[in-house]
């Protein structure tokens, strides 16, 4: 039974389900599918992907214009029925995928197998694998060659990962096209017109196609509900239950109508006014062809539309710091450029050379806070466009491995506290109370407030440290005092052991017991009364 089946199958005779848009006629042949509209609509498919070159751009186009694609059932009680639906991106995909539309007749074009686990998997073969090929079978929607393009530019758009990632369909991206916009420009600019006419006539052709589909599918309404109304009428009207059901069926039929209507009258205005505009624009590009280029409404993907259009091929190579692009033009002319290597995102947020140097030059004198604040005054940002604070002075420092002040200031030999304390014999508190009237000299190390203190310097005298208290006041006898407080008192209140004795409460005695003696004042009397 296997080998007959392969033997009919190799003679083009087997039956095999055929996709939307192709049908058997009654003699058993694959023809066209009969309906105009489904086979508009498989064609106008074929085209759009011709001039976008992307399944993504046909969903796209379909949607942008509010067209359906057909469909039928394949079980159920309405199978083989037509019905429409928004076109998907698999659809597409499954449709350029499909050899029947050029053509051919193909069988065994996957390998099905069941694993150990009792999974089946089915792995689809390369075109040289199939079991059965027979190209110019049938009629078709487009040629084996255009069938077989196809496939190379689905093969081109599919993203690969790393280094092998080919050539897509034209993105938003803006890598090389400063360069060679700039050189199509000036190049090219004889070819704007061509090029202009050729994307005026092809808007124009798609907008005519998509007006006819519009029309069919208001034709196809029109119909139903005419079917619809006349099995209303040629049923019996005594006969409620058959006549209820007809009518319901018909008014159905109607609001489809009235909806297909409508869908066309509004596509058919849109689509007059976007025509207009587009021809206007059109007209006025055609003269100026850098006015498109240079036009902030036109995006990435269709600046490297028009590239494709105007140029053969490119070949690209990169060295360190540069990219060389040797373009080839389709008159056989060709032009080399050289262009810098595009940045990456962290390369682009990346803080300036000149402004780093800068910072290294001013830890030579101030901190990360102080640094801060001149960058914030001379209008600095960061790599990302944030003001300077003195983490973000910080980080970059580390990140370049740049010494801090601190350790600069102790690589040019000044002395920590506990240093200048030692080598002057005397408390680190009473250096700080010493540096604060500047009777010793140092600089700020750290936005702590941590100082270091220039070497060779001398213990200051007991009168000049009392010359100087006296000068100054009161205020400046402790480094350390908080300096909002006017007095250098401790505020920490004194334990009721410490206050005097006069001020200590009385005990507490009995009512029944006299005072004693000893908590009388000798000023004070005792008095009775007869």
């Amino acid at each position: 039974m296997r080998g007959g089946i392969l033997a009919k199958a190799r003679r083009g005779e087997l039956a095999l389900a055929l996709p939307v848009g192709l049908a058997y006629d009654h003699h058993g042949q694959v023809v066209l599918d009969p309906d105009a509209e489904v086979r508009q609509a498989v064609g106008l498919l074929f085209d759009t992907f011709t001039a976008t070159g992307s399944a993504f751009g046909v969903v796209r186009a379909f949607r942008e214009q509010q067209l359906a694609f057909p469909a039928r059932h394949h079980r159920g009680p309405r199978h083989g029925e037509l019905f429409f639906q928004p076109l998907t991106h698999d659809r597409v995909i499954k449709t350029l995928h499909n050899p029947a539309y050029a053509g051919a007749y193909t069988y065994g074009r996957a390998r099905h197998t069941t694993g150990l686990d009792g999974h089946h998997h089915t792995n689809v073969k390369p075109i040289a694998e199939w079991t059965v090929l027979i190209k110019d079978h049938h009629p078709g929607y487009l040629t084996w060659a255009q069938y077989e393009a196809n496939l190379a530019i689905l093969t081109a758009n599919a993203a690969a990962r790393g280094d092998d990632r080919a050539a897509g369909p034209p993105r938003e991206g803006t890598a090389l096209l400063q360069g060679l916009g700039g050189l199509i420009l000036t190049a090219l600019t004889p070819a704007a017109i061509e090029v202009t006419l050729a994307v005026s006539d092809e808007l124009i052709a798609q907008a005519e196609r998509a007006d006819q589909l519009r029309q069919v599918h208001v034709q196809r309404a029109e119909h139903a509900a005419d079917a619809a109304r006349h099995r209303y009428l040629a049923v019996d009207a005594a006969n409620r239950l058959v006549a209820d059901a007809l009518e319901a069926d018909w008014n159905t039929a109607l609001r489809a109508l009235a909806a297909a209507r409508d869908d066309y009258r509004k596509a058919t205005a849109a689509a007059t006014v976007l025509d207009q505009q587009q021809r206007d624009k059109i007209r006025a590009l055609a003269v100026d062809l850098p006015a498109l280029w240079n036009d902030p409404g036109t995006p990435m993907r269709e600046r490297k539309r028009l590239i494709r259009l105007l140029i053969t091929d490119v070949t690209l190579t990169r060295g360190q710091d540069t990219i060389t692009a040797a373009i080839r033009f389709p008159a056989g002319r060709h032009h080399v450029l050289r262009l810098p290597v595009p940045k990456n995102a962290w390369q682009l947020r990346a803080t300036p050379a000149q402004l780093t140097e800068l910072i290294d030059h001013l830890l030579d004198s101030c901190t990360y806070a102080q640094i801060a604040g001149q960058l914030n005054a001379a209008g600095h940002t960061s790599g990302e466009g944030h003001p300077w604070d003195g983490d973000r002075v910080a980080k970059l420092a580390n990140y370049h491995h740049m010494p801090s002040h601190d350790r600069r200031l102790c690589d040019r030999g000044l002395l920590s506290l506990e240093q200048i304390a030692a080598d002057l014999h005397a408390h680190p508190s009473s250096i700080k109370r010493w540096h604060c009237p500047g009777l010793l000299t140092g600089e700020q190390a750290d936005d702590r407030g941590i100082f270091r203190y220039h070497p060779g310097q001398t213990r200051p005298g007991p009168a000049l440290v009392e010359e100087t208290a006296t000068r100054l006041g009161t205020d400046h006898r402790s480094g350390r005092r908080n300096p909002h407080r006017k007095s250098g008192r401790p505020r920490t209140p004194k334990k009721m052991s410490d206050l005097p004795a006069t001020l200590e409460p009385p005990a507490r005695q009995r009512p029944d017991q006299p005072a004693s003696p000893q908590t009388l004042q000798p000023s004070q009397e005792v008095q009775y009364e007869a």
